[in-house]
């Protein structure tokens, strides 16, 4: 059997006009906006905005 050790991650709070960490944190780690509530993940080489599901905050009947 085999198995798979998922790294610690780091999470950080901090406003859009924060530096990002550059302290080489592990990657899958996020940085969350409490300003513009946006969400980046760490790459291991850059930090990429996730993209929101807005889909989600659609009331029922309009989800087709």
């Amino acid at each position: 059997m085999a198995y798979y050790k998922k790294a610690m991650i780091n999470q950080y709070w901090g406003s859009s006009v924060d530096t990002k960490p550059t302290d080489s944190p592990p990657a899958g780690s996020e940085f969350n906006e409490t300003d513009t509530l946006d969400k980046y993940v760490f790459t291991g080489f850059a930090w990429v905005k996730q993209i929101k599901n807005y889909r989600s905050r659609m009331p029922a009947e309009e989800r087709r």
